[in-house]
């Protein structure tokens, strides 16, 4: 396995142990790029949960409305303790 121990001792001199290095290399980088596309895929379908998971808009209005509230009627604002 690509990084191990065994594998930095393999003799960059002997062909067929630079082959074995060199397999174990492109393993390792097909295992990174299989890594690398199933967490693209975990975040994307995160995504989409949480964009389904609510009107963003209407919260963003709410929001809006809220703070325009609060800064026409300052007095009304709780202190923080």
């Amino acid at each position: 396995m690509l990084g191990t121990p065994a594998w930095v001792l393999l003799d960059d001199h002997d062909p067929q142990q630079r082959l074995i290095k060199w397999a174990a290399a492109l393993d390792g980088a097909q295992h990174w790029a299989l890594h690398l596309e199933l967490n693209q895929e975990t975040l994307a379908e995160a995504s989409r949960a949480v964009a389904s998971a609510e009107d963003w808009g209407r919260v963003g209005r709410d929001i809006h409305a809220r703070n325009e509230f609060y800064t026409a009627r300052p007095w009304l604002r709780r202190a923080a303790s």
